[in-house]
């Protein structure tokens, strides 16, 4: 599975879409960044960039409650100004039915609301 996350409340560009962040296992999860640019008025698509999670104690490529910490950090997202959060479940990658279980525990301890979006099955 492959997961992507996309956070409720307005764009911090203006009326662009809200980024988008995948959570992808290369080999242990590291979080992807998709978001616009505006150049000029003009939005272009950037290249993603990527959030490492602490990696100093992986045994293994799971996902681990703690792991959505580095994203919310770098991005400034809370679930204050906005608690609902898309979770887009995808087929293909290495992301297990744990891994999701895991990741919403993580997304519900920052008082997030998670909604579930399953194009797996």
């Amino acid at each position: 599975m492959l997961f992507t996350i996309i956070f409720g409340g307005t764009s911090p560009i203006g009326d662009y879409p809200r980024p988008t962040y995948h959570l992808v296992f290369h080999p242990v999860p590291i979080w992807m960044v998709d978001s616009l640019e505006s150049e000029n008025g003009i939005g272009n698509k950037a290249l993603p960039s990527y959030i490492d999670v602490d990696k100093s104690d992986y045994n293994g490529p799971e996902y681990r409650i703690g792991n959505l910490q580095p994203l919310l950090l770098r991005e400034g997202l809370s679930s204050e100004s906005n608690p609902n959060v898309a979770v887009c479940v995808q087929p293909g990658g290495h992301g297990t039915k744990e891994d999701l279980q895991r990741l919403i525990s993580d997304l519900q301890n920052h008082n997030f609301e998670t909604t579930i979006v399953r194009m797996d099955e």
